[in-house]
């Protein structure tokens, strides 16, 4: 028989376990469990650069604004009692001073208005009134 794996005996086997060495059949799992570890790294590794990559984008635009100073800016809260009130704000991190070392005139808004829907009564309310 060609080509057909021989069975060794049970005493064989042991033998060669003993000594470090291995048949055929288990050479080619031992390769292909090797050859799979292999692409298993490649996937992790490939999918921990795409995350990175990931995070990266996603903390560049988590980042601030640079004021006048070229410094981030830091968030506060709008304390007005108007329509923008508890609307946060983006200005200057450094504390109020003299000009060219205190807090510069950067001002920006961090977050959308608030809209207010308007009652359907109100939507071209007026009263035509007869002659």
């Amino acid at each position: 028989q060609h080509g057909a794996i021989q069975q060794q005996p049970p005493q064989q086997q042991q033998q060669q376990q003993q000594q470090g060495q291995h048949s055929p059949h288990e050479a080619g799992r031992a390769a292909g469990a090797g050859a799979g570890a292999a692409a298993v790294q490649q996937a992790l590794q490939q999918h921990h650069q795409y995350a990175s990559a990931a995070w990266h984008r996603i903390s560049q635009k988590m980042q601030p604004p640079k004021c006048h100073c070229k410094e981030p800016s830091v968030v506060r809260v709008s304390k007005k009692q108007n329509e923008n009130y508890l609307r946060q704000f983006y200005c200057c991190a450094r504390p109020a001073g003299p000009p060219g070392v205190g807090r510069c005139s950067f001002f920006q808004w961090a977050t959308a208005p608030k809209v207010k829907p308007k009652a359907v009564g109100q939507i071209g309310a007026g009263r035509m009134e007869q002659s």
